[in-house]
């Protein structure tokens, strides 16, 4: 072990005589073999800071007797670290970390080596090190220093007492800072902040750069309670509190806000009305109810001002029910329609280059509400479409989600039944037509899909979007096909399409996908490579694009197969959902061929 020895040793002569010593030492009682011992040296270990050149010192290990130690051109250097799990740097070089127990072997040739140790949340230290020729293990010990850093605090309020592990740090100033000097980032800390009038908090240390945030919350609130009509008589948790005034108002004083709270408000010629106070609200307004009717109107137009619809209808069908001559029914059925109708378009308008993905939910939200629509104006014929449309697009959603593959059948026969009733609707939204394309692609019938497409087309030349599906059924087509021309020819037309809509959007990175993997089909390998890596740069995270390139990097054969195993794994790691089961089969097939190409 290195120890730190006098500095008259570090003299060149004193360093010589010593090591003369050294060497008869060894000679007489080893029976000759020649062992370095630490004579000479700075230290057994190199502690803090490694002096310059120190040497490594022996190993203790049971001496065997009789036997002539062979003489070897490697010595075996064991690095020793404070704290342990840390890198080894020989001449620059990583030779690996230190173990649990702070140990790493080093082989090394005899000379002289410049061994660095570093951990992260640790000083570097490094030195110099000289391995003499021997068969002894030697080691060398290096001691990290804890990197230390200063805690930045600011308090809400100010002037709050502040305690680091139970440990009173200070009180933060009128600004409400203050900085706790010398901590350590290596350990889990807690900060807690006390003041008088507030609860306390406790937190833990998160982040060690910028400043940390203690808010506290005060103790008690005033609750401002705001009665309609005024002058109620007010009681919280069943304590009466007082009446409001003449304008409805009323103050509470020390209310604690860490705990739910009961209200109630009576006045005579009104029922007493009930609601609940969430913790931490610092005010409450209560109406209390003349006329259930009135009350229902009213909350019926608030959540249809508001576009809350599923609210609304309901509030509108038991107004229908309870009082059907109410004057304002019509009015109020008119305003709902027509926000749904907008709720409707404004929702379709947000289609994508496959159709228009929605939850589950919503579509039966929508499919429920033009139901009530239809039964309401029987007559509408776009109430009644837009009311198909919606049962589709539940009926869809629903097989999507389906396990069963019985079920999943049933619904799909549903969906084409529903589809069907369409041809002879004479549609004008493009948005609509283009989901209604996709609709019939889902059920493996393109020609449906290509005249949907097409009409779409004539109503916008122009969209990325459309360009984008003709390119996929050119693509389809071309992947059915068997005569090699006319495959060829087809693929063609999908290279064509997808750069128009990549013209029209630049950043259509499905469309970059699609195309790379026309390109490598026809062995274009060079724009199949650049257009997935297009796909790549504009959705790094989409699995579609890295299917799409591992198949450009495939076609090349084997000199493209390690990039392919690459892009490959990468589309499995991020495709649970997005990636369908045979897009994953195939994957795999071509996993196997690789990694049997690469052994």
């Amino acid at each position: 072990m290195h120890r730190v020895i006098p500095d008259m040793f570090k003299a060149p002569a004193a360093r010589k005589l010593i090591a003369s010593i050294g060497l008869v030492l060894c000679i007489l009682f080893s029976g000759g073999d020649f062992v370095h011992n630490a004579f000479g040296q700075p230290g057994v270990r190199a502690r803090i800071k490694v002096a310059t050149r120190p040497r490594a010192v022996a190993r203790r290990r049971p001496k065997r007797t009789g036997v002539k130690e062979v003489r070897v051109s490697t010595v075996s250097l064991w690095v020793i670290s404070i704290p342990p799990n840390s890198k080894v740097y020989v001449d620059g070089t990583y030779r690996g970390d230190t173990d649990v127990n702070g140990e790493l072997e080093v082989i090394l040739p005899p000379g002289n080596y410049v061994v660095r140790v570093s951990r992260d949340g640790y000083h570097t230290r490094d030195g110099e090190v000289e391995v003499p020729r021997t068969t002894e293990e030697l080691e060398v010990e290096f001691s990290l220093p804890e990197v230390l850093v200063t805690l930045s605090i600011q308090t809400e309020p100010p002037e709050a007492e502040v305690y680091l592990d139970d440990t009173f740090r200070g009180r933060s100033n009128a600004s409400g800072l203050l900085l706790i000097e010398r901590v350590s980032p290596n350990q889990p800390h807690t900060l807690r902040a006390v003041t008088e009038g507030y609860q306390p908090r406790s937190m833990a240390v998160a982040s060690y750069s910028g400043q940390t945030v203690i808010k506290l919350l005060p103790a008690h609130i005033r609750l401002k309670v705001t009665t309609n009509p005024p002058e109620a008589e007010v009681y919280l948790d069943d304590m009466y509190k007082g009446a409001s005034t003449s304008d409805g108002l009323l103050f509470i004083e020390k209310v604690d806000q860490n705990q739910p709270h009961t209200l109630r408000a009576k006045k005579e010629g009104f029922p007493a009305r009930v609601v609940q106070v969430p913790p931490n609200t610092p005010e409450v307004s209560i109406q209390l109810l003349p006329d259930p009717v009135l009350v229902l109107l009213k909350s019926l137009k608030q959540h249809a001002a508001r576009g809350q619809l599923s609210d609304a209808f309901g509030e509108y069908a038991r107004l229908v029910s309870g009082s059907p001559d109410q004057p304002e029914l019509p009015r109020l059925l008119e305003t709902m329609l027509q926000s749904l109708q907008s709720r409707s378009l404004n929702l379709l308008k947000t289609v994508g280059p496959y159709g228009l993905a929605v939850e589950l939910k919503e579509a039966e939200e929508l499919k429920s509400l033009y139901e009530q629509a239809r039964r309401w104006r029987p007559e509408d014929e776009t109430i009644d479409e837009f009311a198909r449309y919606w049962g589709l697009k539940y009926v869809q959603t629903r097989a999507d989600h389906s396990a069963s593959v019985l079920e999943r059948e049933g619904l799909r026969a549903q969906a084409r039944s529903v589809l069907s009733e369409f041809s002879g609707h004479d549609l004008r939204n493009m948005h609509l037509l283009l989901d209604l394309g996709w609709a019939w692609w889902k059920l493996d019938d393109k020609t449906a899909a290509q005249r949907y497409f097409n009409k779409a087309q004539e109503l916008r030349p122009d969209w990325a979007y459309i360009h984008f599906a003709l390119g996929a059924l050119a693509l389809n087509a071309a992947e059915r096909e068997l005569v090699k021309s006319a495959k060829t020819f087809k693929y063609g037309q999908a290279i064509d399409s997808f750069t128009k809509a990549i013209e029209v959007k630049q950043n259509f990175s499905q469309a970059y996908a699609l195309r790379s993997i026309a390109y490598g089909t026809l062995n274009r390998h060079e724009e199949a490579v650049a257009s997935g890596l297009q796909a790549i740069t504009l959705a790094p995270q989409s699995a579609h694009a890295h299917f799409a390139l591992g198949f450009a990097y495939f076609q090349k054969g084997k000199s493209g197969y390690r990039d392919a195993l690459n892009e490959y794994t990468r589309a499995l790691s991020l495709g649970e959902s997005e990636l369908d089961e045979a897009a994953k089969t195939t994957i795999q097939q071509r996993l196997v061929i690789i990694n049997k190409a690469l052994k």
